[in-house]
């Protein structure tokens, strides 16, 4: 059975949701004296972990109990995570680092520089490069975890990237640069790895900071957080397809089979979208949803 884990990073909770019947299991991650803030989530083993913005900690839940099992000091405004091998690679926001963490001796065992306010990471299993969208240094760094260095920054122009995702090949990483704060739409950016620079892009709505990828029909799935809307991509012909409005403000976006899972991060809300037929349903979680992983 298929599961939605999603950070609800203004309640100090993660929502275990079934995505058979929707009904929603809720694992705390409080703390009585100070505030949580979980943002970002990997899946790994029986566990998933989760990057906490606000006191600067990965918490490692146990799937099978629903609970979390243990919490680590990480670094300032931990934004994301990815897990290679045995190690957690998660990035503080606020000390502009990609924190190395060992899940096996869980202690920390490096840090990497990487741009202003890294946001998003993602690693490609087979060639072992990681992808590290800077967001207010405009910048992607790319990271060789096989011998923990930066090996390459690719340059943006004040795009704000929010997300990045690697291409099946691994040649090619898939950017969302939101153009934050710029009276002008986001746009989905591809980057050839090998030449540094961008071979195509498209158009989306406004403020995109989210996406997902289905690289078997070759489409992309954005989510447009000031404009209420999620825009779907033709990625073999770089173009938008259809803008769907669902109101609120979307942030995380997660496409399963033919469903497409969207938290409201202003109405605390989760909708499930059909992609094919167009009708939607929605359940209430809990407040500011946000990164999510399938498990």
């Amino acid at each position: 059975m298929d599961y939605l884990y999603i950070c609800n990073t203004g309640s100090d909770s993660v929502s275990k949701v079934c995505l058979k019947d929707l009904k929603e299991t809720k694992i705390n991650i409080k703390r009585q004296s100070e505030l949580v803030g979980p943002h970002g989530i990997c899946p790994w083993k029986s566990y998933v972990i989760v990057a906490n913005n606000y006191n600067d900690t990965i918490s490692i839940l146990d799937i099978t109990e629903d609970k979390e099992v243990a919490n680590y000091y990480i670094g300032s405004h931990c934004n994301d995570l990815k897990v290679f091998k045995e190690y957690a690679y998660v990035l503080c926001g606020e000390s502009n680092t990609l924190v190395i963490f060992d899940l096996i001796s869980r202690k920390v065992i490096r840090e990497l520089p990487c741009g202003n306010m890294p946001h998003s990471i993602d690693i490609c299993k087979n060639s072992g490069i990681a992808a590290v969208a800077n967001m207010e240094g405009h910048e992607i760094s790319i990271i060789d975890c096989n011998k923990n260095e930066v090996i390459k920054t690719i340059n943006l122009f004040e795009s704000y990237p929010t997300k990045v995702i690697f291409s099946e090949d691994g040649e090619n990483i898939i950017v969302c640069e939101s153009n934050m704060g710029i009276d002008r739409n986001g746009r989905i950016n591809i980057l050839a790895i090998n030449q540094g620079k961008s071979v195509a892009t498209v158009e989306t709505g406004r403020c995109p900071v989210d996406m997902s990828v289905d690289f078997k029909k070759n489409l992309g799935f954005v989510s447009n957080f000031s404009e209420g809307t999620i825009s779907i991509l033709d990625l073999k012909h770089m173009e938008e397809i259809k803008r769907v409005y669902l109101g609120g403000t979307p942030r995380g976006i997660l496409q399963h089979k033919k469903f497409l899972y969207v938290g409201d991060n202003y109405n605390n809300v989760l909708i499930k979208y059909d992609i094919y037929k167009g009708n939607k349903n929605a359940i209430t979680i809990d407040k500011e949803p946000n990164g999510m992983a399938l498990v």
